[in-house]
């Protein structure tokens, strides 16, 4: 993967690389895309909590990447209370990107959730992030809902 954060403080240019394929110009674009995608993701994540009946909404708002996945971590934490069955839904219809951080963080807090005989489901994933979960196999880890609505539903029996 990419080390966004050192192409940032090397200021690349488009014409500071030749390449003459087609191929290569292609990966030329889709290169410099990706670090104009990384710009755009230096903001602060943001984590909402929200109630209903026993489970937390736990709404984020940016990406999900090195350095502030242990913010996300804290904050779930937070929320399970000893003697509780802890449930949970991860709203990730803001999230444009998650890490290999990020990933890890929800792996530990779902083999936390779940040795607490617990739940979190994950709901509002876009195309990318679900195709991450599924390169990754963590989507048949996961419970995966395509809206909100649907994951609140899964915890009514």
């Amino acid at each position: 993967m990419v080390n966004f954060l050192s192409l940032k403080r090397l200021r690349l240019q488009k014409s500071d690389i030749f390449l003459g394929s087609s191929q290569e110009n292609n990966f030329t674009k889709r290169f410099f895309s990706e670090i104009y995608i990384a710009k755009q993701l230096d903001g602060v994540m943001k984590i909402k909590v929200t109630s209903k009946n026993d489970v937390h909404i736990i709404k984020i708002e940016g990406a999900i990447k090195a350095g502030n996945e242990f913010e996300l971590g804290e904050k779930i934490e937070q929320y399970i209370k000893k003697g509780e069955v802890p449930k949970f839904i991860v709203d990730l219809k803001k999230v444009p990107f998650i890490n290999s951080a990020g990933l890890g963080t929800f792996l530990n807090i779902f083999k936390h959730i779940d040795g607490l005989n617990g739940r979190i489901v994950f709901a509002n994933l876009n195309s990318d992030i679900e195709n991450l979960m599924e390169i990754t196999k963590l989507a048949s880890i996961f419970e995966i809902y395509k809206t909100l609505e649907e994951a609140v539903e899964s915890f009514e029996y």
